[in-house]
């Protein structure tokens, strides 16, 4: 996530992801899982994401010159997280804490739970998703995600990959 830096444009981020997906090769994964994260759950890769995560560096470190530096207040924000060392030097050098070796696929579907609703919680997901897990799944492109006011993010454009 940032912010556009000065300078830059919309329709230059827009070229340059193109170009970026143009170069870089579709991934599949061996599947998903259901995966509790602290008091969240979330669908995360099963097997080896390596792939994944290198395509994810590639994103971050190749269009970084479109992010916008911290201003104090998001810096501040931030660091009231329990950040080890390499998540606050990523949130200094690329504006955010779960980049490179940080970063960690996964896919929210809940919010914070209590402990005592997270059994029950957990059953249904896995109902829910059952079609969808621990099938392979090809990661073909990437999306261009926007914010509006109220925090809901809503897809910009989607770029194939190779």
């Amino acid at each position: 996530p940032f912010r556009m830096a000065s300078g830059t444009s919309n329709t230059a981020l827009h070229s340059a992801l193109k170009k970026l997906a143009s170069t870089a090769s579709p991934v599949v994964l061996s599947g998903l899982t259901i995966s509790k994260l602290g008091r969240f759950f979330a669908l995360t890769a099963q097997g080896d994401a390596s792939k994944l995560d290198a395509l994810a560096t590639f994103c971050v470190t190749h269009l970084d010159e479109f992010r916008a530096p911290l201003n104090q207040a998001e810096l501040t924000k931030r660091q009231k997280s329990n950040l080890n060392p390499a998540q606050k030097d990523n949130l200094v050098n690329w504006g955010y804490p779960y980049v490179l070796d940080q970063f960690r696929f996964h896919m929210t579907v809940t919010g914070p739970l209590d402990q005592t609703d997270q059994a029950k919680v957990q059953l249904c997901l896995e109902q829910h998703f059952k079609p969808f897990l621990h099938r392979p799944l090809a990661i073909n492109s990437i999306c261009l995600v926007g914010e509006d006011a109220s925090g809901y993010f809503h897809l910009v454009s989607r770029f194939p990959l190779g």
